[in-house]
């Protein structure tokens, strides 16, 4: 049982002072140098050196791709926005909007911004040239079946029926057209 003028402790008597050593290099052995001179050295040669610089050469591309994916999820529209775009054809006049902004939600006809009008349908692209050839470029069709209208929508481009969900050409006539316009430039 402690005295008076001791506090109680439970967890044994306390160490009266830290172990000492005589100095941080003790334990180390001297390495000869070149001109014959010992130097201190703990395992951190070359070999430790090289690890260090590993180290940190590592954590500076970890740094640097993290900033890249910060910059991407900070700058630049979201994938959501992205979806929420559309191409559209006036359905009057035939005048083509891209990236339209289409407000989640509503459906088809959308307002034209220049005419005020719910005349706004998806456009459908058509890749066919009149020769029977593929373009990378596509002319975007109106489809009449969007609006209720029926009958044969005919591409004014090439002459071909165009339809809800057009299908491209086949991938060979689309690698010819590639070819096409890379010899161009």
């Amino acid at each position: 049982m402690p005295g008076p003028d001791q506090p109680e402790n439970n967890a044994g008597p306390m160490p009266t002072s830290p172990p000492s050593r005589s100095s941080l290099l003790e334990g180390l052995t001297p390495a000869p140098s070149a001109s014959g001179e010992g130097r201190a050295q703990d395992g951190a040669g070359k070999g430790g050196r090289k690890s260090v610089m590993l180290k940190v050469g590592g954590s500076l591309v970890l740094l640097v791709i993290a900033a890249v994916l910060v910059v991407r999820s900070v700058g630049g529209p979201s994938p959501g926005a992205e979806s929420r775009s559309r191409v559209v054809v006036d359905s009057l006049t035939g005048e083509v909007f891209t990236n339209y902004p289409i407000v989640e939600g509503l459906a088809f006809p959308w307002r034209n911004p220049k005419t005020g009008d719910n005349t706004l349908y998806p456009g459908e692209p058509c890749y066919w040239t009149r020769e029977g050839k593929a373009k990378l470029k596509p002319t975007y069709v109106f489809v009449g079946a969007y609006a209720g209208i029926p009958g044969r929508t005919i591409c004014p481009d090439c002459g071909r029926e165009v339809r809800q969900h057009n299908p491209m050409p086949p991938d060979v006539l689309m690698l010819e057209a590639l070819k096409v316009e890379q010899g161009k430039k």
